[in-house]
């Protein structure tokens, strides 16, 4: 405790920013319950990050409060500063100055004194230090000093971008020094260990490929550095929709063709032992099974091959890699072609090496018996049925005491059999998750149910060159126009219309997908005008999944597992071409096989089938909406079935 009023001084406060925020005073640790208020916690984070721990209180206001008035912003800043106090020190005497935490005129300040160290700087001071030095101990110290992400709880604050930035691409430096330290010294195991965590904090990191590729051709594992190129391919297209640079692709070919590519740097010894016979232990057969024992094993699992880049929904993604520590089975549910399965493989992707055991993937689309769920799952994962034991108390015992990500897609058609599987494996051990998409939720005991928004658009009706680039849905019609038109390119003339594709198409990724493939054939003026016709005009590519190669058809497959109440009310619904109220539904909808008492509960059931949107109205009412394309199909078959609904009297 420290001694206040005296000349003794606390005993040490450390502040952790790498891997998550956490703060200890003396012995003891600060509860994340004990800050009270974030924006509490948030100033002593901001001191934690700035050189000298020291902050103007105009330069806090500016950061924590932009958008207030300044004598509500003041006093803000005053209840934070009390609130972090209380924190740091509980037992703090009512005015009295802190030990820790102070004003000093305009100034808020981390008292240097107090023996304050922050894992940041710690980290920061070393790595640059050895970076200098060259030396491989300090390098392999300093990547010790890294345990992760600066703040990741706070990815999206506009005070920590820069910061973690540079602290990021310190960390790729080291791992990038000390691969070649060790390739240096033929040490090849320690040298693909370092790559590959460089791989693994930046998949898009072209250098730390082809290091990986140059260092499995020289061990004699070609196949390693063949597959290491379309590890490449992948993750530069994923994440930066690009192709490998000319050197990476020669590389490639170059091994390809059996050519040993030269070292980074030739070893010491390399002329010496050029001109006598090498002994069996330093053979290139020796040296390639010695790889072959100490390198770091490829991850095992069966993700599917990534066809297309993956665009956008980097915020989901992140915030996806957050929850799903926090659940054993979470359920990605969304409309039919609304990208749950794209965002999946990029989750499962993105996270497959936190599972030792694995990540691995089940396609239950084709399923149509769930007897034979179970079963399906255990052939993905490799698990072999045995004599005189279901097959699902032989997948429990094999999964219970693994790490493993499992990944069930498309269970909307099985959904009560995927939740008995999905709850024997969970109850089998501590350790295997589920992540799942479905149009609705499995009902699973500890299910964790994440919707899966549609593509951003623009806001503005007349969109800006500038703004039209920041919408998702135009990045991804982009992308796929480019894909079947490698010319196409977005412009001041064609701006307006792609924007309004997009937006007529309710950013659905599906339905965009199907439309920039027109791009091969039309101008995107047409486009939009043959949207009118969008069942018959939005047709894919035979290698396309039935279920996705034409619009219709993956809208008929959620249809098609309606009841038939749902079926009638859906159909009905379609004639409001905007909102509606319950009030109006049950005004407009009621009659032959669907009664007023039913439309609630019929409008929750469409509602958790991903088939209705719910709005908030004026004073907080509850509005119910069709996507567009899924009101012209509802409308379709409402045609189909003669009937007809006005609704002109009906809010």
């Amino acid at each position: 405790m420290a001694n206040h009023g005296a000349e003794l001084l606390p005993e040490g406060f450390q502040m952790r920013l790498l891997g998550g925020f956490l703060v200890s005073v003396g012995a003891r640790t600060v509860d994340d319950a004990a800050w009270r208020w974030r924006k509490s916690r948030a100033i002593v984070k901001l001191l934690g990050l700035t050189k000298g721990h020291r902050l103007h209180k105009e330069e806090v206001l500016d950061r924590l409060w932009p958008d207030q008035l300044p004598k509500a912003a003041a006093n803000n800043l005053y209840q934070a500063i009390h609130l972090a106090r209380l924190a740091l020190e509980p037992l703090l005497p009512a005015s009295t100055a802190s030990d820790w935490l102070r004003l000093q005129g305009d100034n808020i300040l981390l008292d240097p004194r107090c023996g304050l160290s922050v894992d940041a700087d710690d980290f920061e001071v070393a790595a640059t230090a050895a970076l200098r030095a060259h030396d491989t101990g300090a390098l392999e110290q300093a990547v010790r000093l890294y345990a992760g992400e600066l703040l990741p709880e706070d990815r999206y604050e506009d005070w920590t971008i820069e910061r973690r930035e540079t602290l990021h691409r310190l960390h790729l430096s080291l791992l990038m020094a000390l691969a070649s330290q060790h390739e240096r010294t033929g040490d090849f195991p320690q040298a693909i260990g370092a790559l590959e965590q460089a791989v693994a904090s930046e998949p898009a990191n072209e250098e730390a490929h082809v290091g990986l590729m140059r260092l499995y051709a020289r061990a004699g594992l070609r196949s390693n550095a063949l597959q290491q190129f379309q590890r490449l391919k992948e993750s530069l297209r994923r994440d930066l929709d690009a192709d490998p640079g000319p050197d990476s692709i020669a590389l490639y070919q170059n091994v390809l063709a059996g050519h040993l590519p030269p070292g980074e740097h030739t070893p010491i010894d390399a002329r010496r032992r050029s001109r006598s016979r090498p002994s069996p232990e330093r053979s290139p057969a020796a040296r390639a099974a010695r790889l072959v024992r100490e390198a770091p094993p490829h991850l095992p699992g069966n993700l599917p091959a990534s066809m297309t880049s993956f665009v956008g929904r980097r915020r989901e993604l992140a915030d996806l890699r957050e929850l799903l520590p926090t659940t054993r089975l979470l359920t990605l549910a969304g409309p039919a072609g609304g990208g749950k399965t794209r965002l999946a493989l990029a989750l499962a992707e993105s996270v497959r090496r936190d599972f030792q055991s694995g990540a691995w993937w089940v396609d239950l689309a084709p399923l149509a018996d769930p007897a034979l769920l179970a079963s399906a799952v255990a052939t993905s994962l490799n698990v072999r049925e045995q004599p005189g034991r279901s097959i699902l108390e032989t997948l429990s015992e094999d999964v219970g005491s693994r790490n493993v990500l499992i990944v069930l897609d498309n269970c909307e058609h099985l959904l009560d059999e995927c939740s008995r599987v999905a709850n024997a494996l969970l109850r089998a051990g501590p350790t295997p998750r589920i992540l799942a998409t479905s149009r609705e939720a499995l009902c699973a005991p500890g299910e964790l149910l994440w919707r899966v928004p549609l593509m951003s658009l623009t806001a503005a009706a007349k969109p800006s060159f500038e703004d039209a680039q920041q919408s998702e849905a135009i990045q991804l019609f982009v992308a796929r126009a480019k894909s079947s038109a490698p010319a196409f390119a977005l412009t001041l003339e064609n701006v307006r219309a792609v924007a309004d594709i997009c937006r007529r198409l309710d950013g659905m990724p599906l339905a965009i997908e199907l439309a920039a493939a027109r791009a091969r054939h039309l101008p995107v003026a047409e486009i939009l005008m043959r949207l009118d016709d969008r069942f018959r005009f939005l047709v894919g590519m035979r290698s396309m999944p039935d279920r996705h190669r034409t619009l219709r058809a993956a809208l008929d497959w959620s249809y098609d597992l309606l009841g038939d109440a749902e079926r009638l009310l859906f159909n009905r619904l379609s004639v409001f071409p905007g909102s509606f109220t319950l009030d109006a539904a049950e005004a407009a909808c009621a009659g032959e096989g669907v009664e007023t008492a039913q439309i609630l509960d019929l409008i929750s059931r469409l509602v958790d089938r991903s088939l209705i949107a719910v709005e908030e109205g004026p004073g907080g009412s509850i509005r119910y909406r069709l996507l567009e394309t899924m009101r012209e199909y509802g409308e379709e078959r409402l045609q189909e079935s003669g009937a007809s609904i006005e609704i002109s009297s009906w809010p």
